[in-house]
């Protein structure tokens, strides 16, 4: 009998410390599980919490910037200029237009012509020809005219220099042509605007006539009389 009671003893013995330790292991993945798991919640709460109103303030002024700015869908979305305010542009565009045209004149400028191509192109509304009889007198013509322009406070845009045949000046509403008469007649801008309106040239602006020479084309038309 003392010797079933010590195996006895001996087999019920481990098993204690067994579950004790079962247990305790239980107990302690429950505490790391449960403590591991509540930290990444809280965090993950904290940091929805500090994140989402910061990104949405974010985004507020990131997405006010470009509302600010204007692009050009929001140019091309603007009304359009009223007609009274179209109507006050080409009165002051003819004004400058005929202001030029004297100022072209006041060098000799000849076959003076003002084009009207407001409802045609919408880089300007007047354009004005002159022609003169060599490079100098040509030369001379566009610095009167860029001085008359500058007389607005504005700076046209050169295209062609002295000793050209033909020379450009943007003048802003209004563009001028001053051409040698060779270059005239081969470029035929009259041509091109031929159905556009022309603006009479007062009489009083036109200079007299002081050669005997005839004016370039007038030639022309005397061999065909005879």
């Amino acid at each position: 009998m003392s010797v079933a009671k010590k195996s006895a003893k001996k087999s019920s013995s481990p098993s204690k410390p067994s579950a004790k330790k079962g247990a305790s292991a239980s107990k302690k993945g429950a505490s790391a599980s449960s403590k591991k798991g509540a930290k990444p919640s809280s965090v993950s709460a904290k940091k929805g919490a500090k994140v989402s109103p910061a990104s949405a303030k974010k985004g507020a002024k990131k997405g006010a910037k470009p509302a600010a700015s204007l692009t050009k869908k929001t140019r091309v979305s603007l009304p359009p200029p009223s007609p009274d305010g179209v109507a006050r542009r080409k009165v002051e565009s003819k004004k400058l237009a005929l202001e030029l045209v004297a100022a072209g004149l006041e060098k000799k400028a000849e076959r003076a012509e003002i084009i009207d191509v407001s409802d045609r192109v919408d880089y300007a509304d007047y354009v004005v020809l002159l022609s003169g009889r060599s490079d100098v007198q040509l030369g001379a013509i566009a610095q009167s005219v860029e001085d008359a322009v500058k007389k607005h406070n504005k700076h046209p845009q050169y295209d062609g220099r002295r000793g050209a045949a033909w020379i450009v000046l943007d003048c802003g509403d209004v563009w001028v042509h001053a051409f040698l008469e060779d270059a005239r007649k081969y470029y035929d801008i009259e041509g091109l605007w031929s159905d556009a309106p022309r603006v009479d040239v007062p009489k009083d602006m036109l200079p007299k006539r002081t050669s005997l020479m005839p004016l370039p084309g007038e030639d022309d038309e005397v061999e065909s009389e005879l």
